[in-house]
This record gives C-alpha cells, structure tokens and sequence, in this order.
C-alpha cells in the first residue's frame, strides 16, 4: 500500500509531487523490503511504526518526520492499529539537498511545527487535486513546492541544530516560554495563555518547566510580572492605580496583594523605599 504509492510511476501527467493521507493499517504489508523509485517523506499523524531505512531501525510514533531517498532499501516491520500517516513524494533531486540523513534520519516535531507541516501537505494535496491543465500548472507546482521545500529546510535545520548543542524539545520549549512571558506578561497571567500559544497543554506546560527549571510555570509568570512592576514603580510619575491598570490586575488592592505577597512590601511601600536611596 505504501510501497506502491512510493514507487508510483511518474508520468506525463504528474505535477511534479504527490502527497497521500494514509488512516487505515490493514493490508500493509510488513516484512517485505523494497528499493524506493521516487524521494520521500513521511509524517505520522498517530499511532507507531517500525521503519527500517538501509541498515538504520527507526521506532516512529506522533509528529515524527522522516525523510527517505531515492533508491533506499525501505522495510515497514510493524505498526499498530493506531497508525496514521502522511507521505509526499516527487522525482525533483533537489529535494534530496536539504536534508542530512547520515546523521539526521528523522526529527520529532512540536506541535507547533508539527501543525505548519500537517498543512503544507494538505495544500500540495489541495493544489494537485484542483489544478486544471493550463501553461500556468509546472509554474504554480513549482511555486508550492519551493515553498515547501523552504519550511522544511528551516525545520530541519532548527532541530540539527538543536541536537548538535545538546538542546532537547522540552528544553527549547521551555525557552519559548520565557520569551513569550517577557513580551506578554504585562497582560496576561495564566498559564493557559501561554501553553495556547505553545499549542500544548497547561499541565504538560507546567511538568517540563519543573523539570527543567525547578518552578511551576506560574512562577515563572509571576517572575515576569513583577519584574514589570518594579520597573513601572521606579518613575513616579506613574501612579499605582495606573501601574495595576497597566498590568491588567481587576483593581489596586489585588495588585497590591500579589506585589506584597511577593516581596513582602506593598507597592506604596517599595516606592517609599527606592525614593529612601
């Protein structure tokens, strides 16, 4: 079933690249190699599979994205009932050099990138499948393909290089985070925000950041925020009921209650004191 759409013949009416959308397992056969005719990728939506690329085994599960050349020996060894998977193919060579798959075989997507991935193939499926036959279709293809090709790069390259230092996925979410805290944390505060914007969930959020940093997320929210305040606090120009309004507190007392709970000072308080020096 995979082995032949990999291996799907291009002819005269090919537009250059093909993408599948592959949900169902039965009559996949297993335990069979087979040479690839054509470049390839694939990305598993759900579920696992067992791949065998040459002589490398790879153990594949949800967001993982796998890049597979020309004349590669391939063999599915298993999956489960679960498996989901997408698969782009093309005859263009110049597929084959944005990747390294020497070193880099596979990466595993977050869900953010897993999501731009998820959508450049259904726009290539999309455009294939509504083209009409014109003078513009080899340019239009083209136009989408290299558009394509250009995420893909970035993607691949953000990971190896992720690798090459030593940084894990958790890691470099955890860093996004801090950056989205540092220019949103004036107005927002929950941890639900921030783990939106990431496209994961608060308590996933919240269980990496511990990890890594030994505070809960909302710490880390609350670090942010008061940093601002005490910015704000520092020009006295600014009253403290416009600074619990800027940094969108209901009103000047829980402002006060989270400043003080903090720093054990009110706002008043730590004005009085940096005035004193």
């Amino acid at each position: 079933m995979i082995k032949d759409f990999i291996n799907s013949n291009f002819g005269s009416d090919m537009k250059g690249l093909y993408v599948s959308f592959f949900k169902e397992y039965v009559g996949w056969e297993v335990n069979r190699p087979f040479k690839t005719s054509n470049f390839s990728m694939l990305l598993v939506r759900s579920g696992n599979l067992k791949l065998k690329i040459n002589n490398q085994i790879l153990l594949l599960s949800a967001h993982d994205l796998v890049y597979i050349p020309k004349n590669t020996i391939c063999n599915l060894i298993d999956r489960n009932e679960l498996l989901q998977v997408c698969i782009m193919i093309t005859q263009q060579a110049s597929f084959s050099s944005a990747f390294n798959t020497k070193n880099y075989p596979s990466i595993t997507l977050n869900t953010i990138d897993f999501k731009l991935v998820l959508q450049l193939f259904k726009l290539l499926d999309l455009k294939n499948k509504n083209i009409t036959y014109s003078i513009y279709n080899n340019e239009l293809m083209k136009n989408s393909f290299n558009l394509f090709l250009y995420e893909i790069k970035i993607i691949y390259n953000k990971y190896r290089d992720c690798e090459a230092h030593g940084i894990t996925r958790k890691e470099l979410l955890v860093a996004q985070f801090i950056n989205y805290i540092v220019l949103h944390c004036k107005e927002r505060h929950s941890v639900q925000f921030f783990a939106d914007a990431l496209c994961i969930s608060p308590g996933y959020l919240n269980r990496i950041v511990k990890q890594i940093t030994d505070k809960t997320a909302k710490d880390l929210i609350c670090e942010g925020l008061l940093i601002e305040a005490k910015i704000l606090l520092k020009n006295s120009q600014i009253t403290i009921f416009n600074i619990a309004d800027e940094l969108e507190f209901n009103n000047y007392s829980s402002f006060s209650t989270f400043f003080k709970r903090h720093t054990s000072l009110s706002p008043s308080e730590y004005r009085l004191q940096l005035n004193s020096h």
